[in-house]
């Protein structure tokens, strides 16, 4: 139910006893932008040799933004090993970028937003840098799914002036 809080509280308390999950709306990003940035990851990682989830995970660092509640990041404490950050690296499910505070062999790691979390302004700050990342190492984005209906369009034209 996305409604005005108002409208959200006497809904509430027309419903049975039980746990209800209430959080801030946001526009979510498209399945068009994500499917669009995952092809972008894949030949990004293809091209630098990087497993598709490190290579995720090195691009929400540059451009996700720190999971904060009331203010303050979210922070985990993980070991400072080098196998303890592979793993991180790695993960799949939670996205950490390192912080420069050690205390007892522990490194602080911030929450990353993850791209399924991502509202439709963060997901787009994250595929425009994936893009740039990609045209750094002289690799051309996959189209859009605009461009690639117009692309398609044009050569249905072509065909049949041919």
């Amino acid at each position: 139910m996305v409604a005005e809080k108002e409208e959200s509280l006497r809904w509430l308390t027309d419903q049975p006893e039980g746990f209800y999950e209430v959080k801030p709306w946001h526009p979510k990003r498209t399945l068009t932008a994500n499917n669009y940035y995952w092809a972008m990851v894949n030949e990004l990682a293809k091209a630098v040799g990087n497993p598709i989830a490190v290579q995720h995970n090195l691009l929400l660092r540059d451009y996700s933004e720190v999971l904060e509640i009331d203010g303050a990041p979210v922070v985990v404490l993980i070991p400072d090993t080098e196998e303890a950050e592979k793993e991180v690296l790695e993960s799949s499910v939670l996205h950490l970028i390192p912080s420069d505070k050690v205390e007892n062999g522990s490194r602080y790691h911030c929450i990353l937003l993850g791209s399924s979390m991502m509202d439709s302004k963060q997901m787009a700050r994250l595929i425009d840098g994936t893009a740039e990342e990609m045209k750094a190492l002289r690799l051309v984005p996959p189209p859009t799914a605009e461009m690639a209906a117009a692309l398609e369009r044009m050569a249905k034209s072509e065909k049949q002036k041919n």
